[in-house]
């Protein structure tokens, strides 16, 4: 808002306010009706622009929580491709260490029958 408009405006209405004591003309109900719609009209006008204000205050304050959220989701969503790969991987390694459990049961039984064959060709 233009700070010399402000005092211009308050100026002329100074100087108004002053011709209305002087001026019979001036001192007219038309006139002193159009002087309080002005006035008025300068009231709504200055709201008007703090609600504007205020309007684009909330719509930046939205926008940065509209960022948030959106970051968040991001952020859950790679935790959860973290999460599914990490439960992909315990699975493959469960199934490997089974392998390797069932590979040395084979290898036990295998070394156990080989023990055995051996004590039978000794006897």
């Amino acid at each position: 808002e233009c700070v010399v408009c402000a005092e211009y405006a308050l100026s002329l209405d100074e100087a108004v306010a002053s011709a209305m004591e002087i001026d019979p003309v001036i001192q007219s109900s038309e006139l002193r009706k159009a002087h309080v719609l002005e006035a008025r009209a300068r009231a709504l006008r200055a709201r008007a622009n703090e609600k504007a204000r205020a309007m684009a205050a909330a719509e930046s304050s939205e926008k940065a929580l509209i960022e948030q959220q959106e970051h968040a989701e991001e952020e859950r969503a790679q935790v959860q491709r973290t999460f599914e790969e990490a439960e992909l991987d315990v699975r493959w390694k469960a199934n490997e260490l089974r392998k390797v459990g069932e590979a040395a049961a084979r290898a036990r039984e295998e070394a156990q029958k080989a023990m055995e064959m051996a004590l039978q060709d000794k006897e």
